[in-house]
């Protein structure tokens, strides 16, 4: 996305913060997004930032109820 792409990580963390309950980040992008989410009025012990896949689906997994997920589109091809 070239120059664009900071400015539009963080309008997707207002997004998100718009419509979402919690944000589980994993990604170089985290911090952007992070930044928009709490721009957005998201609670920050409600965003978690985590460094891979396996620890993603750990703090999904502590998360009552229902849930919607979003999986941002860089992880791996072999997820299943």
């Amino acid at each position: 996305m070239g120059e664009a792409e900071t400015e539009a990580n963080i309008q997707l963390g207002r997004d998100i913060a718009q419509f979402a309950d919690y944000a589980i980040l994993n990604s170089s992008r985290g911090a952007h997004i992070k930044k928009g989410c709490l721009e957005g009025g998201m609670n920050a012990e409600k965003i978690l930032l985590t460094s891979s896949l396996n620890e993603a689906m750990e703090r999904v997994s502590e998360i009552q109820g229902k849930k919607v997920i979003l999986f941002e589109n860089d992880l791996p091809d072999n997820l299943k």
